[in-house]
């Protein structure tokens, strides 16, 4: 069976990551599924900025199909 695949953005800063809140009330990295011939990392920056208007860039792989992205942005976590 064919599942499809989502990738998901692990977004740290100040040693905190973000989590945004999914439509069923549960908190969730953020991410979604990639558009057609759309690569892992193009789907990490295009879905974090339509999710949170952030703009980032990919870093190093974590597991499988997931990708840390560097924050580029002060997200003003105090």
């Amino acid at each position: 069976m064919d599942y499809p695949t989502s990738i998901k953005a692990v977004v740290l800063h100040q040693g905190r990551v973000l989590l945004l809140a999914n439509e069923r009330g549960e908190w969730d990295l953020p991410g979604g599924r990639p558009d057609p011939g759309e690569d892992h990392r193009a789907t990490l920056v295009r879905e974090v900025r339509e999710e949170t208007g952030l703009s980032v860039e990919t870093g190093a792989l974590l597991d499988g199909d997931d990708m840390r992205a560097g924050l580029a942005a002060d997200l003003g976590f105090d």
